[in-house]
């Protein structure tokens, strides 16, 4: 679980509260909560802060609050002056993907090219399955296609 929280209107004595206020509130739920208890074993170990900060906040205390490890991680990100994540900052979280295009050779290019006209796209597929996910012969026998296609 992933607990945005926007501290960019703190400084760094309250940012720390902040943090120790929400950590409690974690632990508390963990430990003694009643409501949603099938998840509670995966929250234990899976709670994430993402603390969006201006960048006031100095690097140190950045670095203090990300290698703690008390309760949960937690993920500082700065802001610019626009209140807006910086470009950087982007690929801390956990779930961001940026793939640089520049490490792509131009086989690979082709390649992927050459896939993408072989695979069929999401609508075909979506067309293919009927409301109950189960396939008719006719669909059955496209996806049996695509296959012989992707497998020449």
């Amino acid at each position: 679980m992933f607990l945005v929280m926007d501290c960019s209107n703190l400084d760094e004595m309250s940012l720390k509260e902040c943090i120790s206020t929400w950590e409690y509130k974690i632990l508390s739920y963990v430990n003694f909560g009643t409501q949603l208890t099938e998840h509670k074993p995966f929250l234990k170990f899976n709670t994430s802060l993402i603390l969006q900060v201006s960048d006031t906040i100095g690097s140190s205390t950045r670095y203090e609050i990300e290698k703690s490890k008390k309760v949960c991680r937690k993920i500082v990100l700065e802001l610019n002056e626009y209140k807006e994540l910086k470009p950087y900052e982007m690929t801390m979280l956990p779930f961001y993907f940026d793939f640089d295009t520049s490490l792509i050779s131009q086989d690979e290019i082709q390649l992927e090219e050459e896939l993408n006209k072989i695979l069929p796209d999401d609508i075909e597929i979506q067309l293919a399955l009927s409301a109950d996910g189960d396939l008719s012969d006719a669909n059955y026998r496209r996806i049996l296609g695509w296959i012989d296609n992707y497998e020449k």
